[in-house]
């Protein structure tokens, strides 16, 4: 019973402390706090499942992207955060789910289905719960209501008899009173409305609810493939066998020819692709005036990384049933690999692209974004290489690559980007985009472009510029001062605190 009551006051508790960590807070320490107040409500509740593998890597991950929160407040990590608590969810409702997909399904229904879980929990369990408070009512009665009148009796006595003990037992309950009329007074429908946000969070994740579906979908669709055999059309009653389809014997063969053909094709094609590219891209490449690098790089590596998925997809569509047992398989095998290695190939050049366009302009969000994203796809050619080595199925693609996918984007959460991009522009970039720097970066960059204001606002050709830049610096400046300075302890990260710090030692 106790594990029940837990179910049902956990939440309504979770909404108390969701208003007093985040009602007009940012996310900050705060964060880390109600992190911590989840995972401990999820270990007393649910010790038995706290075990588990995915459940551990769920909570390790939320846990880890609080930190990243407090410590640099970035919108990648707040992000991470609100995706790796929807992930940790799905496996507080479903422990045996495998893929980091599943869990995040699993989460989305499991969100809207907790205001009915929720009242039938309560509908369900009102006995217990009348019976506890029952019990526990009857208890403090027969432990304090005689003292209480006893303490009344005499509080009465002494202030007929003493005018000095009576006008402060007033100013006492007078304080009490307008304390209970400020409580009063201070709920609001914004308060109320962050109650049941933070209950229903807490709730999200703590209460339960059935939901099999994808764990059943999990189980149907094995990791590794299985042969399957053919009906033999002798076993089966003359009159019936007009109701099995019949399959010409050289079928399988047909399907083989056909992709050893498009494989031989592909890989000459990428083969000539790759030659271009190395002597192109990778030896011999000169940056010319007037050369648009953001084509060169932009619509080319797009363009060449879906030509990577594309030839995935074929892969996957080849091998996914019977192909994978013909004896002539070591030969297909063979030219798969040759294409997934030369897709590696292709992959590199797209990061030399990258590399020549940051080497030339700088960094900056989507030249980032390409450099997680090859990272992304290297580790899914791998997974595509080992899936075809050891016959495995579509399953444990979405298993691997899911993963992965998470883990590298929560690991991505370590870093302060914005620092970064503003560090390396400032002392590398050839070119270098002021307006870019000043209006996209976060304002923690702020004692950054301070420190080189000789390269951000001064020695420009057009004045206006000079002024304009300045100005935008000082805004930058300003904005951090009022934000950061007016924040309480619970929205503190130590990236914008130190920034902050900076402008107050600098200003004395």
């Amino acid at each position: 019973m106790n594990s029940k009551i837990h179910q049902l006051l956990l939440p309504l508790l979770g909404g108390f402390l969701f208003i007093q960590l985040f009602f007009d807070e940012v996310m900050g320490i705060n964060t880390l706090l109600f992190t911590l107040f989840i995972i401990g409500s999820a270990w007393v509740i649910y010790p038995e499942i706290i075990g588990r593998k995915t459940v551990r890597i769920a909570l390790a991950s939320h846990l880890f992207t609080a930190i990243m929160v407090v410590a640099y407040g970035s919108i990648m990590a707040k992000v991470m955060y609100m995706i790796s608590f929807a992930v940790l969810a799905g496996f507080m409702h479903q422990a045996a789910l495998m893929h980091v997909l599943s869990a995040g399904v699993t989460a989305i229904q499991a969100w809207f289905k907790f205001p009915r879980l929720f009242i039938y929990t309560i509908v369900l369990h009102l006995p217990d719960i009348k019976a506890l408070a029952f019990h526990k009512w009857w208890y403090w009665m027969r432990i304090t209501v005689v003292p209480l009148v006893c303490l009344a009796v005499f509080m009465w006595i002494y202030s007929a008899a003493n005018p000095v003990f009576a006008s402060g037992l007033a100013y006492v309950t007078e304080d009490a009173l307008r304390g209970f009329i400020w409580i009063l007074e201070s709920l609001s429908f914004s308060k109320i409305f962050f109650f049941c946000l933070g209950t229903w969070i807490v709730g999200w994740v703590l209460l339960k609810s059935q939901l099999g579906m994808l764990l059943d979908i999990e189980i149907q669709n094995p990791e590794n493939i299985i042969r399957k055999r053919g009906n033999n059309r002798r076993d089966i009653p003359t009159m019936q066998r007009q109701f099995y389809p019949v399959f010409p014997m050289n079928a399988l063969k047909n399907e083989f020819r056909s992709a050893a053909t498009l494989l031989i094709m592909v890989n000459v094609l990428l083969l000539v692709v790759n030659a271009i590219d190395i002597i192109w891209i990778w030896v011999g490449f000169e940056y010319k005036a007037g050369m648009d690098l953001s084509l060169f790089v932009h619509e080319g590596t797009w363009l060449l990384i879906a030509s990577i998925f594309l030839s995935m997809g074929i892969l996957i569509y080849y091998f996914r049933k019977n192909l994978n047992f013909i004896k002539e398989n070591p030969r297909l095998k063979l030219l798969a690999k040759a294409w997934i290695i030369q897709n590696f190939i292709l992959a590199i050049s797209v990061g030399v692209r990258n590399y020549h366009y940051i080497a030339h302009f700088g960094l900056a969000y989507k030249r980032l974004g390409v450099i997680v994203f090859l990272i992304l796809t290297i580790a899914g050619l791998y997974s595509m290489y080992y899936k075809i080595e050891h016959r495995k199925s579509f399953a444990y693609l979405l298993r691997v690559n899911g993963w992965n996918t998470f883990l590298i984007l929560i690991c991505c959460t370590a870093i302060n980007w914005d620092t970064m991009i503003a560090n390396y522009n400032l002392k590398y970039s050839p070119v270098l985009d002021r307006g870019f720097l000043l209006r996209e970066l976060s304002d923690k960059t702020a004692p950054i472009l301070h420190q080189h204001k000789d390269k951000m606002v001064y020695n420009l050709d057009d004045p206006s510029l000079n002024e304009r830049y300045n100005n935008m610096l000082a805004d930058k400046i300003d904005n951090l001062k009022s934000d950061v300075g007016n924040r309480s302890w619970l929205s503190w990260n130590f990236a914008d605190w130190q920034a902050y710090q900076y402008f107050t030692e600098n200003d004395k």
